[in-house]
């Protein structure tokens, strides 16, 4: 009986077919069981005499979500979703803390006077454009993590900690990548919120909260850094792994309005010397123009054809 030899081209054709057959990760929404008072700072007597004034439920009831047992893999990205009926949301630290204490200050110290009667619904969201403004009205939209440090009178943020079920000390993260990589079943998230400056007026609330979780299976590799800096010749992007298992390679994307473009005309293969060994990558990106913030994103491809979202790095106009 003559027998079937593949050839290099039928391998390389069932590779690519692996490839564009994996299933993207699944993103699913997980919304608080209620709403969350926010107390007025320092017994209404001013930011000095006082510390914060945590928020009631604090990290527990409507200000934590549990993830089902049923959300299979690891985090890949994480968006929170946060509505505010607030007068002056400049007065409030919103800290996400999730599994293994790691997190992220959502917003401290920003936004302004909203002087609006309608609460806004804030995406925070690594990938977005811009920053929460710290001025004038702030209105509903999608930004990065937003962290000023100092309170209205020019004090260092403080988000009450000794208290019962109070968050990890800080200092705390700005990236929600910093979640990446965790486990998403039975995962818990709490989200403490505390007013650290007095003059906000009473009933001001967050009526509701929700994490928009991305999961897929475990990844293939840890990156350690990802970073983009402008040069000469355009913009230099650069990564470092820690370890490598099973990895084919990376993409680059680019976005500054919303549309990802891949950088790489090809597959960047993976370099790792071994498993669980550590590599160091560099691509450059000639098409990027000057005067414009781009964001990268950068996404892994193990041997069995999974792809994992791995971070952002960002890049301002010159």
């Amino acid at each position: 009986m003559r027998r079937l030899r593949l050839t290099p081209l039928l391998v390389a054709l069932g590779a690519l077919v692996l490839l564009c057959a994996a299933a993207a990760p699944g993103s699913t929404v997980f919304s608080s069981s209620g709403s969350i008072a926010v107390n007025e700072c320092c017994n209404g007597v001013g930011d000095a005499t006082g510390p914060s004034s945590a928020a009631n439920p604090y990290g527990t009831g409507a200000g934590q979500i549990t993830l089902p047992g049923t959300v299979s893999g690891v985090i890949q990205l994480v968006k929170v979703n946060v509505t505010l009926a607030f007068n002056f949301p400049q007065d409030l630290d919103v800290l996400l803390v999730g599994p293994g204490n790691r997190t992220v200050m959502l917003m401290s110290d920003t936004g302004g006077n909203s002087n609006t009667f309608v609460p806004d619904s804030l995406t925070f969201d690594d990938a977005a454009g811009g920053v929460v403004p710290d001025t004038g009205e702030l209105i509903s939209g999608t930004y990065r993590p937003t962290n000023n440090g100092t309170d209205c009178d020019n004090q260092t943020e403080s988000v009450p900690e000794t208290m019962p079920a109070g968050p990890p000390v800080g200092p705390y993260g700005s990236q929600l990548s910093t979640f990446n990589g965790l486990t998403a079943a039975n995962s818990v998230w709490n989200l403490y919120v505390a007013d650290d400056c007095n003059g906000i007026g009473p009933d001001q609330t967050i009526p509701s909260w929700s994490l928009d979780i991305t999961s897929g299976p475990a990844t293939a590799v840890h990156v350690k850094t990802f970073t983009a800096r402008r040069v000469w010749s355009g913009i230099a992007l650069t990564w470092r792994t820690a370890k490598e298992t099973d990895l084919l390679g990376f993409n680059v994307f680019r976005s500054n309005k919303g549309k990802w473009t891949r950088v790489n005309s090809r597959l960047i293969g993976a370099s790792g010397t071994g498993p669980g060994a550590g590599a160091s990558y560099r691509l450059l990106d000639t098409r990027a123009r000057t005067g414009i913030t781009y964001t990268y994103r950068l996404e892994s491809i193990a041997l069995n054809g999974r792809h994992s979202w791995q971070g952002f790095a960002r890049v301002s106009p010159n």
